[in-house]
């Protein structure tokens, strides 16, 4: 019998290529297409990393407590998983002859998720991955006897020079070719390295950049596939699947979160009335396989075919932000604060002192009195000791962190998601209530309890039963900073008063 959804009974059956599913987004698009929407197999991408090969890596994947509902519904879901050896650095994305041949003959729905989302990643690096991978993906569709549908997921920010990104691709400064042809021709990383702000121009990293070079060379070369482009902007952890507050790393948002919350991170550039343009993972899943779905109605319907007779193929883009539902800078560090005291880290290094500076000065006097100082103290101390300073290499750390992300936070722009309401309107009830996608009913107070705890429990691997323990030894930390607070200042007034009898005596 079909399904009462449209979107799963479009899935049902079907055989899926995901690329990234050893990522974040991934493994969330995996586990809902084999929990929801009872797909027949899904291949995977694996490579080697850190010493651990792809069958490792692949074992490890599977040992997440996300994963839970799935193994309670589905025991049997690794049978529908197909492991395939690639690394996104190699040409034809390192993926056998034979492998390739069986995907052309079975695949029918390609999610490509696959990208390297460090913002300071080499320009080669990023090129390989985000661009270079992408087009040899696309070319490989092309051979796919059954496609009907093949989404490439981007981000709300590859045109971020712009103020307002339409739901439309934009031309780069460089194409695809041109910068293939230019890191050929230059093979010394260092040089390249030293190339790449001229390269990069108004784009602030390589991340953005390159996203944008592969939108323009997909609406290029994908002509008359049934592709489309998704662009989420900043993606935080899950709002309620499969589980409540769940995320792997300290990307973005979660990562300023946790600073704070340990009393470690105590200013941060940025314009307070801006919108935090965030959206929970679980949502961005529900739009993927919602424009993989309709992508695929529209080849049904012949719209893509049709297209032969245009001189230009445009592939649909869709934007998918909070926008003018997104909660300001401001709100978000609040709420971060008020929820984070009630379920406070047992690894707290000091009191939650937070300020968001919209001046760069006023930040960087901050960061100099606040971190830079007390960590050089610290610092010293460790050495008097015999232990190993650590807290100045820290703070740079966190200091190039956050110099990454206040181009972010201090710039607001408008993004339309015009595509995405009109997406939700196709949705029939039962596809309404698995695959919620409306930003206009979010609840941020519920969501930013579960993204904090989320933190706690599977980011810094914290079971809520350290909680009252960790509230005592918060405890201690704030009559701490009191108490050096109020012998700094009154220190500070001694030694005024001290100026002043002098001044008055001479």
């Amino acid at each position: 019998m079909p399904h009462p959804s449209q979107i799963v009974n479009y899935f049902t059956g079907k055989v899926i290529l995901v690329t990234g599913c050893t990522g974040f987004l991934g493994k969330l698009i995996l586990e809902r297409l084999l929990r929801i929407c009872q797909v027949r197999l899904v291949y995977i991408l694996v490579r080697p990393k850190k010493g651990k090969s792809e069958n490792e890596r692949f074992e490890e994947m599977f040992d997440l407590p996300m994963l839970d509902p799935l193994k309670k519904s589905h025991p049997d879901f690794l049978q529908r998983i197909k492991m395939i050896p690639g690394n996104l650095i190699m040409e034809n994305m390192g993926v056998s002859d034979e492998h390739w041949r069986i995907l052309h003959e079975e695949v029918q729905i390609v999610i490509h998720c696959a990208a390297t989302v460090r913002f300071d990643q080499h320009l080669r690096t990023a090129y390989q991955i985000n661009v270079r991978a992408t087009r040899d993906l696309i070319l490989n569709a092309k051979k796919m006897e059954k496609l009907e549908s093949f989404v490439h997921v981007s981000t709300a920010y590859s045109n971020c020079p712009r103020y307002e990104i339409d739901e439309q691709v934009y031309e780069p400064t460089i194409n695809a070719e041109q910068l293939g042809v230019f890191l050929e021709e230059f093979q010394d990383d260092k040089l390249v390295e030293r190339m790449t702000p001229p390269l990069l121009g108004d784009w602030p990293n390589t991340y953005s950049f390159t996203k944008c070079i592969a939108e323009d060379m997909v609406n290029k070369i994908a002509q008359h596939l049934p592709v489309c482009i998704i662009r989420p902007s900043i993606i935080v952890s899950t709002y309620k699947e499969p589980i409540r507050g769940w995320v792997d790393n300290f990307y973005g948002p979660i990562g300023v979160a946790y600073a704070v919350a340990l009393g470690l991170l105590r200013t941060l550039h940025c314009s307070k009335t801006n919108p935090a343009d965030m959206v929970p993972a679980d949502y961005v899943v529900n739009a993927t396989l919602a424009t993989a779905w309709v992508t695929a109605q529209q080849k049904q319907q012949g719209k893509i075919e049709n297209l032969e007779k245009e001189e230009k193929h445009r592939v649909e883009v869709y934007n998918y932000t909070s926008n003018e539902y997104s909660i300001n800078w401001q709100i978000y560090m609040d709420k971060c604060k008020e929820t984070g005291l009630k379920i406070v880290s047992i690894r707290s290094l000091w009191r939650v002192t937070f300020t968001l500076n919209e001046s760069a000065w006023m930040h960087n006097l901050y960061w100099f009195f606040l971190h830079t100082i007390p960590a050089h103290i610290v610092d010293f101390c460790c050495r008097i000791i015999g232990k190993e300073p650590i807290m100045v290499d820290g703070y740079e750390k966190i200091r190039r962190f956050t110099n990454v992300i206040n181009y972010f936070t201090i710039r607001k722009w408008s993004l339309p998601h015009n595509k995405i309401n009109k997406l939700w309107q196709k949705f029939n009830e039962k596809d309404k209530e698995l695959f919620e996608i409306r930003m206009s009913t979010f609840d941020w107070d519920e969501f930013m309890e579960n993204f904090l705890k989320g933190g706690r429990l599977y980011l810094a691997k914290e079971s809520m039963d350290t909680l009252p323990e960790a509230r005592r030894r918060y405890r201690r930390l704030v009559i701490a900073h009191w108490t050096i607070v109020s012998l700094v200042i009154t220190g500070m007034l001694y030694f005024c008063y001290f100026l002043l009898k002098f001044l008055i005596k001479t």
